[in-house]
């Protein structure tokens, strides 16, 4: 799945289609229910989100990525 999951997401962010991102988004949101601890799938539900314009939730998803990996991917919180 996880494969499938990022390159379902990075089709749709290169893409820059509301739909495949609404999509995408969709395909995150699943993963990080099923998969809580993992940094790499709270930090792609956050790139999703700020695509999508949903500022607020990314940056709590950024957050939950930074304190899962322990600051691992270099980004803390909002990234402006």
């Amino acid at each position: 799945g996880n494969f499938l999951e990022h390159a379902i997401c990075h089709a749709a962010i290169r893409s820059d289609d509301y739909e495949s991102l609404c999509v995408a988004r969709a395909v995150c949101s699943q993963s990080v229910t099923l998969r809580p601890n993992s940094p790499e799938t709270w930090h792609r539900y956050g790139v999703m989100l700020e695509k999508l314009g949903d500022e607020e939730n990314a940056s709590d998803a950024f957050h939950a990525s930074v304190s899962l990996g322990s600051g691992e991917g270099g980004r803390v919180g909002n990234p402006r």
